[in-house]
């Protein structure tokens, strides 16, 4: 997590890990890099922009059952982004998630057994792949620009009750990925851990038919699409309210001037405010923007620019109104 304003919360406090744990630990570091350069191998890759998160950090607020409280003024924010890319702990612990969703999924082909299989075809846009998306010149992780600028798009990931590729992950249709490392946290990780135990113990009848799974799996899908986007327009919404306030407060940051933007649609006409809209990507803060240009300008997808902060529009979706340079 990067603070491009500055302030961030206090580091967590670590404890030292003992010599015996150290060995068993690089050991699974040396096995994620193996399933990693594995994937590399087979051509798989993901691209991520980064995120701005907005931070609460005065917790827990303090509340009263007996006596009404008036808030007023604002919540102290702090401004995070998100690189995307997992840091070497956070990388080993995905493998070992990856594993044992393959493992779990295996378990459940061989058993003909109905199971939340989570697919995820082949990107959109790979049909003449330039050099430039080879996997292996970034580690797996190609940049933002260049899925721009080759007009790449991923499919969003689904359920079924068969076994079904997820490409991004290199796992194949015939043995599949099942989600089984997080029941405390989600329930369809609980429902798999149920179905894998009946079938442990009675392998003639699992407690979860085929029909019952279907279901569980359409009703699960639109529970989290909704999920997300609300998280994602919540953070976005306080994401741009710390902006806003910035550019009250502090019009001269340099933070919001010469912006990184990266080309991410074609201009577009806004009739009412008689200019040329172009969305862009801004990595630095983890969001994207609206540029606003007089005329149209031909620019290619991908193309890198500079743009300051001129605005933040609070109408219906929060949005970041820039200026070239």
């Amino acid at each position: 997590m990067k603070w491009p304003f500055g302030e961030a919360p206090p580091d967590p406090t670590g404890r030292d890990i003992p010599d015996s744990s150290t060995s068993d630990l690089l050991s699974l570091m040396e096995i994620s890099r193996v399933l990693q350069d594995r994937r590399t191998a087979m051509q798989r890759f993901t691209w991520t922009t980064p995120k701005a998160r907005a931070i609460f950090p005065d917790k827990p607020v303090p509340v009263s059952t007996r006596i009404p409280q008036l808030w007023s003024g604002y919540p102290r924010l702090l401004y995070g982004v998100e690189s995307g890319t997992l840091s070497p702990a956070r990388r080993m612990v995905a493998e070992m998630m990856i594993l044992a969703g393959q493992a779990a999924g295996r378990f459940c082909a061989e058993r003909h057994l109905p199971a939340l299989f989570r697919s995820a075809p082949q990107p959109i846009g790979l049909a003449d792949r330039p050099k430039e998306f080879d996997p292996k010149l970034y580690g797996g992780d190609i940049p933002i620009e260049i899925a721009l600028r080759n007009e790449v798009a991923g499919i969003p990931a689904h359920y079924s009750t068969i076994p079904s590729e997820h490409w991004m992950m290199g796992i194949a249709a015939d043995g599949g990925y099942v989600r089984v490392t997080s029941p405390l946290r989600r329930f369809s990780d609980m429902v798999m851990h149920w179905q894998i135990k009946s079938a442990l113990l009675n392998v003639q009848k699992p407690d979860i038919s085929k029909q019952e799974m279907e279901e569980y799996a359409r009703r699960l899908y639109e529970q989290e699409r909704m999920i997300s986007a609300i998280d994602k327009s919540r953070n976005n919404y306080w994401a741009s309210v710390f902006i806003q306030r910035r550019l009250k407060h502090d019009p001269d940051d340099a933070v919001l001037h010469g912006c990184d933007a990266y080309v991410s649609t074609r201009p577009e006409l806004d009739t009412y405010a008689r200019e040329y809209v172009t969305q862009v990507v801004l990595p630095g803060l983890g969001l994207r923007g609206w540029l606003s240009t007089a005329k149209t300008l031909e620019w290619e997808l991908g193309t890198k620019l500079k743009a300051d902060v001129v605005d933040v529009t609070m109408v219906g979706k929060a949005k970041i109104r820039l200026r070239l340079s």
